[in-house]
């Protein structure tokens, strides 16, 4: 979270690569599984829809603060996501998966090639911060997640974005360069 997953992705989409966010597809899945939105009711209840579309800061407030109701919704999410991407994944060429939680549900088996995107401690809080996450929030959220550095060990290869993301795009283009 703030390291920059989603800058990364850009940089591929920009060369060519077809890319798919597992957030987005979460959303989908939140809005059209009916597996998904049953489970979502039962957890937390008539304010995880409002107007129809599901209420992203209800439904944090509800998981981020218990780890049952976290993983309640997660084993309702994550399989749904994982047909999507599935589905939608280029047969032959790259695809590349954005997907936050990659380590922590133990689903780097899913994929030929994990990437992971690393920066400071500074800079990734400071994004955050940038973006409206309360410190709080982000500590709460931190704690239920793989330390950046951890997620790095486990990866194939290591982006670097602390600096611009014309740096980041010369480091997806030469992974890119090396798969050929």
């Amino acid at each position: 979270m703030g390291c920059g997953k989603s800058a990364a992705a850009a940089a591929f989409a920009a060369l060519g690569v077809k890319v798919l966010d597992a957030d987005k597809l979460a959303h989908i899945a939140l809005e059209e599984d009916p597996i998904v939105r049953k489970t979502l009711l039962k957890i937390v209840g008539n304010s995880a829809y409002k107007n129809g579309k599901p209420d992203r800061r209800a439904i944090a407030a509800a998981v981020f603060s218990d780890a049952a109701k976290l993983a309640e919704l997660e084993n309702a999410v994550h399989p749904a996501v994982g047909r999507m991407w599935r589905a939608q994944s280029a047969p032959d060429a790259p695809t590349v998966v954005e997907v936050p939680l990659l380590f922590e549900k133990k689903l780097e088996g899913d994929f030929d090639l994990c990437i992971d995107v690393l920066c400071s401690e500074r800079v990734r809080r400071a994004r955050l911060l940038g973006r409206g996450m309360s410190l709080e929030e982000i500590l709460k959220r931190d704690a239920l997640q793989m330390p950046p550095f951890k997620k790095a060990e486990l990866a194939d290869i290591v982006l670097f974005n602390e600096t611009s993301t014309d740096f980041l795009k010369k480091q997806a283009a030469l992974v890119l360069s090396r798969l050929k």
